[in-house]
Order: C-alpha cells, then sequence, then structure tokens
C-alpha cells in the first residue's frame, strides 16, 4: 500500500489554493478591469478628445456610479444578482460636463462592459425638493385610495408639477383631527380664513401644490395642495388631494405658466402676483 508522502501533499494542498485564488478575485479586481475596459471604449469612441483629455482619462481615477434596474442576472459564481446600471464618468478639465461611460450587469463588476459613451451635466440635487415629492406622492396614494392602477402608478413613477396656488383651505377641505390643534391656524391661512391668526401666518406661509396629468383624462389633474415657510419648500406639508379639472387649477394658479419661475422666493413671487393684481383692478376702474 502507497502513501503520499508530506512534501507531495503539500505540493497538491499549494496547486488547489493556487486555482482556487486564480478563480475568485476581489470586486475591487473586476471594479479595476471595468474601468480599464471604460477607457479602452473611450479611446475608440471618443477620437475627438485632445492628447492631453485622453491621458486625464487614462492616468486619473474616475467616478463609479451604481444603481439597481429591475431585473437579475447570475454572477460569476452563478447566484442571481440584482441587475445594476454602472456609469464610470470623468470629469476633465475645461469641459462643463462629464464624460459617461454607460454599461450594466451584476453589482459585482464581474460581467459588465460598456454599452454607450456620452457626455452629462450633473447637478446638485435639491434634496428638500426630492423629499418632499416623495412626501406628497405617498400622501396621495394613502388617502386617494380609489385610484386605480394607472393612475397610482403615474403617481409614483413621474415627477410632478408645481405651481404657488390660493386655494381656500379653510371651509372644510382639511379634516382636522381635534379643531383645537394650534395646527389648524396654519393651515386655515388660505383665502378666507376665519382664524384670528391667519392674517399673521399668511405673511410666513406659502400655496403650493403639486400635481400630475391623469393617465385616465387628460382635462383632469391629481392635486395635492399643502403650506410651506419658505420657498425651497422647508416644511411642506400636505393638507389635501383630490382630482381636479385643468381649468380650476389655472384659475387658482398665482405664478401660471411664463410668469413667476418656481425658484422665485416666495415673497417676490407674491409681491409680483400683488402688483399684477393691483394692475388688474386699476385697468377696470378706469
Amino acid at each position: 500500500m502507497k502513501f503520499i508522502s508530506g512534501k507531495t501533499a503539500f505540493l497538491v494542498v499549494g496547486i488547489l489554493m493556487l486555482f482556487i485564488t486564480v478563480g475568485c478575485q476581489s470586486r475591487a479586481w473586476y471594479e479595476d478591469r471595468a474601468v480599464s475596459r471604460a477607457r479602452t471604449f473611450v479611446e475608440e469612441k471618443c477620437r475627438y478628445l485632445s492628447q492631453q483629455e485622453l491621458e486625464f482619462v487614462r492616468y486619473h481615477k474616475p467616478v463609479v456610479m451604481t444603481d439597481y434596474i429591475i431585473g437579475f442576472n447570475a454572477n460569476r459564481l452563478g447566484k442571481r444578482m440584482p441587475l445594476s446600471q454602472i456609469c464610470i464618468a470623468w470629469m476633465i478639465p475645461n469641459r462643463q460636463e462629464a464624460l459617461v461611460v454607460f454599461g450594466w450587469g451584476s453589482g459585482d463588476f464581474n460581467d459588465w462592459y460598456p454599452n454607450r459613451v456620452f457626455w452629462k451635466r450633473y447637478e446638485k440635487p435639491n434634496k428638500i425638493l426630492i423629499e418632499t415629492r416623495d412626501k406628497v406622492a405617498v400622501y396621495a396614494i394613502n388617502n386617494m385610495l380609489f385610484m386605480n392602477r394607472k393612475q397610482v402608478n403615474r403617481v409614483r413613477f413621474t415627477v410632478p408639477q408645481q405651481v404657488f396656488t390660493n386655494f381656500d383651505l379653510s371651509k372644510g377641505k382639511i379634516p382636522f383631527e381635534d379643531r383645537a390643534d394650534a395646527r389648524q391656524k396654519l393651515l386655515a391661512a388660505g383665502a378666507g380664513g376665519n382664524v384670528k391668526s391667519a392674517k399673521a401666518a399668511k405673511k410666513d406661509l406659502i400655496q403650493v401644490s403639486f400635481f400630475w396629468i391623469d393617465p385616465a383624462d387628460v382635462d383632469s389633474r391629481i392635486v395635492v395642495t399643502g403650506l410651506c415657510k419658505q420657498n425651497n419648500l422647508t416644511g411642506f406639508s400636505p393638507a389635501t388631494a383630490s382630482f381636479m379639472n385643468a381649468d380650476d387649477l389655472l384659475k387658482h394658479t398665482i405664478n401660471k405658466p411664463g410668469k413667476i419661475a418656481m425658484e422665485n422666493t416666495g415673497k417676490n413671487a407674491i409681491k409680483a402676483e400683488m402688483k399684477v393684481q393691483t394692475a388688474g383692478n386699476t385697468i377696470k376702474k378706469r
């Protein structure tokens, strides 16, 4: 009976460990390989770049951005992993936009290949606006339980438009749980408010309405209205959600299209609207 010597056993184990090490690379290794593929793709597709710009792409570390998309894909070990869209970008000096190489694959970069390259300007995200839109969408879905699937999907997956409005929020349109709640004083600051502090609160509050076009009726709008204290929607609180005719929404819109931009300060917008209304009244009197 033959026995394997210690040296032979050690050699066999070493060979097995070598195969395992070579077959299982780290995520960083696959990410570096993806970056190398992106660099090669840029050199092939972007021949208009100068030598200095190509060298910047070749020798500078890019920004890697990933996000999940619907679907699954098998990674190198055969395990199902969520598909990811992966963008590898360089901010080249003296360029106003980022050079982005787009592709998709599993999140470990194992099967990532470049699909296309393009230029894109990345603006600083307005976190307050994004959070407010999410809050508005959740409010509409939770309070408008009679919406059908298409309407719910329109609210969930599309960005609403927003305008300054002057709806009367004091005539029973808001289901106050506690009539003695001090919050009622703030919400009743719309036109025709009957609370004593409404006039004082109205100076600080701005009424904003978010709306979607109803997929079932192009003349209908899904509207969520609320109040906030600043033009950047800080502290925005939804007050009511309902279906509304497009003409009715336009009648109560203060900043009609092309008149006052949403980015203007609330006070300036209100002053501008007051000037417009005053001018109109003056013309009528004459």
